[in-house]
């Protein structure tokens, strides 16, 4: 499965992709000092109430406009 991830100035939207499909969709506020643990925890969690685990995704995508942010979101993804 895929994990895209598009950070913007106000919102970062994390989605799952299971080929073409969409299987989870969380949105969570800009913050350029959140690390990239504090996206692990909350991510795992949501993913986990649409029965997904982190060993499920395979590759990852990052879009972003906030070049503070994206050093945590690509330590996320490498974890």
């Amino acid at each position: 499965m895929l994990l895209a991830i598009d950070s913007g100035n106000t919102n970062i939207v994390f989605a799952i992709f299971d080929g073409e499909r969409i299987v989870g969709k969380w949105r969570s506020s800009t913050d350029s000092m959140r690390t990239s643990d504090e996206y692990a925890v909350w991510l795992t969690q949501l993913m986990a109430t649409q029965n997904l685990q982190s060993r499920d995704v395979d590759a990852a995508i990052i879009a972003s406009v906030v070049p503070e942010a994206l050093y945590h979101l690509k330590s996320l993804c490498r974890d």
